[in-house]
């Protein structure tokens, strides 16, 4: 149902145009396989969207008051989270902003923090629709 034809479009800190998906449930396929229990898999989703929302506040704070630590530590975190559960475009643009952050260059970070923000409820939506499958496979 939700696979990689459900892209958003990326540019990066260059402008390149690059096509990414929302979602790559295989990613959450493979983490069920590894851990032997696709239940499992879906708990780590499912936490991962309980928190989504306070992990994109506090990174929009700490953007916002130019808290280098702060914001690094946010952004890592969303970043290797979103990585975990299959969020590509979400990952991708928390790469944008991390190198933004990394070069202190704050002046571009709003449109890239507007961007992590409009991947937010693309992903939960595609995401809490895996977890409702998994939890009833």
């Amino acid at each position: 149902m939700y696979g990689p034809d459900q892209h958003q479009r990326l540019s990066d800190t260059k402008g390149t145009m690059h096509v990414v998906a929302v979602l790559d449930p295989y990613v959450i396929k493979r983490l069920g396989e590894e851990l032997g229990d696709e239940r499992a898999a879906a708990r780590v989703a499912g936490r991962f969207l309980s928190l989504l929302a306070a992990r994109a506040q506090r990174l929009q704070w700490a953007v916002a008051d130019h808290d280098g630590e702060d914001a690094l530590d946010c952004v890592l975190s969303l970043k290797v989270t979103a990585a975990m559960v299959g969020g590509r475009s979400l990952q991708a643009q928390a790469e944008r902003l991390e190198a933004l952050v990394r070069e202190d260059r704050w002046l571009e970070t709003p449109l890239v923090l507007a961007a992590v923000g409009r991947e937010v409820a693309p992903l939960a939506e595609q995401l809490q629709a895996l977890v409702a499958n998994l939890s009833h496979a």
